[in-house]
């Protein structure tokens, strides 16, 4: 069964002029302008606009209003700047977020993103502009190929919701051309040949650490175990006779053996 049509009015406030309304349809969220109060526009009016789109979606008889195309200086002095509306977006979003995660948003805006573009009107943000920031970022070489992606990628959803929106016509951080190559990360391994000279080092250890240190490295290497799943092991996991481990997982009571 297909899940429910849900939507939302969207009032007048601040630079937003219009009731509008924010739904999902066909996969994609939507973003539908009405109109102002002056010419007519009331909450009852929005909300019984939003009823009929809904149903409209359901029923597969909606389609997304004609985007008239229009040149830059087309959208005038009340299209806001990146600034107010990156702030904006954020903000909206936060309470959906994690804790790291919001930071990590706040990091790409405040120290790269705002600081180049917090003046630019969203209309002014063009193709052109996105490679410039990206190859003055280079330039500086404060950051990795990889951290100047994740700015460009939070850029893209910023703007991706302006398009919704109906504040742009298209989101000119899209697509993999706006990216840098990125490089993988180099890890170090225990190569197998190394791994007693490294259970022998942990016989070795002082403290509280020593006597435990050993049979937990050998647990981890041998079963292939995550720290937390080999510190989650009771005795009544482990089988010598059956030469395995059962490993539970941290939601259930489920588990399966390892050898």
């Amino acid at each position: 069964m297909p899940r429910r049509a849900t939507g939302q009015i969207v009032e007048p406030n601040g630079k937003q002029k219009s009731f509008a309304l924010r739904f999902t349809a066909y996969g994609k969220r939507r973003f539908v302008t009405l109109g102002t109060p002056a010419e007519g526009w009331t909450r009852e009016k929005a909300a019984e606009e939003l009823r009929y789109t809904l149903d409209r979606v359901k029923r597969g008889h909606w389609s997304p209003p004609a985007r008239a195309t229009a040149p830059a200086d087309a959208f005038g002095p009340d299209t806001p700047s990146f600034h107010e509306f990156a702030s904006r977006w954020l903000l909206d979003r936060e309470p959906e977020l994690a804790e790291r995660t919001v930071d990590d948003y706040r990091w790409a805006l405040c120290h790269y993103l705002l600081p180049f573009f917090a003046k630019h009107a969203l209309h002014e943000i063009t193709i052109q502009e996105v490679d410039r920031y990206k190859a003055t970022a280079v330039r500086c070489g404060r950051l990795s190929n990889n951290s100047i992606n994740k700015t460009l990628t939070r850029l893209g959803q910023i703007l991706e919701t302006a398009v919704e929106y109906d504040l742009i016509t298209s989101n000119p951080a899209a697509g993999k051309r706006r990216r840098l190559k990125g490089s993988k990360p180099s890890r170090t391994h225990v190569e197998p040949e190394q791994l007693m000279t490294l259970l022998t080092a942990a016989e070795r250890l002082a403290g509280t650490y020593q006597p435990v240190a050993r049979p937990i490295l050998a647990t981890l290497a041998g079963a292939g175990l995550r720290i937390g799943e080999a510190l989650d092991l009771e005795w009544r996991d482990i089988s010598l006779g059956a030469r395995t481990v059962r490993v539970r997982e941290s939601k259930t009571e489920r588990g399966y053996p390892r050898s």
